[in-house]
């Protein structure tokens, strides 16, 4: 079964990058990655030198750490440049790479959890998770077209659970139908656009639907 951690996103100013979540660099190290902070700064610099390569599907191995194309972000919507997966050692990770000002990311993702909350984590007799992201960092400049927010989440692993629009199982058509609706009512509840199919994954062993990007 998938797992977040439920701590609170909080808002932290330092130099022109804006980190958000209390813990952020201990949770990283227990996600795998020793000296934090170097090591994040470097996972940070590859993809700005290598981003159009990185969006063209080439991958990118730097001192260990290797970043490759998982989503293009290439669909109506045009805040999601891409997203990739980051492997150091053993250890796998998303990176969404977006426009998104850091700010509103941060607001977006706690109303799309209190809106969870305020339906138990069910909806539609499908249980709702949202996968949380242990790292935002933002190097803000203050205009969209020059900004490049970096959200961190933990990887999910092809088997345990698959994206929404790849599920094929015994439950597509509910699941499909189930996950418009979802959409149609995080709109309302909490501003939130991007809930659909390619947004969420679908664990058929917990019934439980994995929201990614909200």
């Amino acid at each position: 079964m998938l797992q977040t951690k439920r701590t609170k996103l909080r808002i932290c100013h330092g130099s022109n990058f804006i980190a958000y979540r209390p813990g952020a660099m201990r949770l990283a190290q227990k996600r795998g990655l020793k000296s934090t902070a170097s090591m994040i700064a470097k996972v940070r610099k590859t993809i700005e030198a290598n981003l159009a390569e990185l969006r063209a599907g080439k991958v990118r191995t730097v001192e260990g750490i290797t970043i490759k194309r998982e989503f293009t972000g290439e669909y109506p919507g045009g805040a999601n440049l891409v997203t990739l997966r980051v492997t150091i050692g053993k250890k796998s990770f998303f990176v969404k790479v977006c426009k998104d000002h850091p700010e509103k990311l941060s607001e977006r993702y706690s109303k799309v959890e209190e809106f969870l909350k305020s339906i138990k984590h069910k909806f539609e007799g499908i249980n709702v998770r949202l996968i949380k992201p242990w790292l935002i960092l933002s190097k803000d400049k203050g205009v969209m077209f020059d900004r490049r927010t970096y959200v961190a989440t933990d990887f999910v692993e092809k088997g345990k659970a698959e994206t929404t629009h790849t599920y094929f199982g015994p439950n597509q058509k509910r699941v499909f139908d189930v996950t418009k609706l979802l959409d149609e009512a995080l709109r309302d509840a909490a501003n939130s656009y991007d809930t659909k199919l390619y947004n969420t994954y679908y664990d058929e062993k917990t019934n439980t639907i994995w929201i990614f990007d909200p």
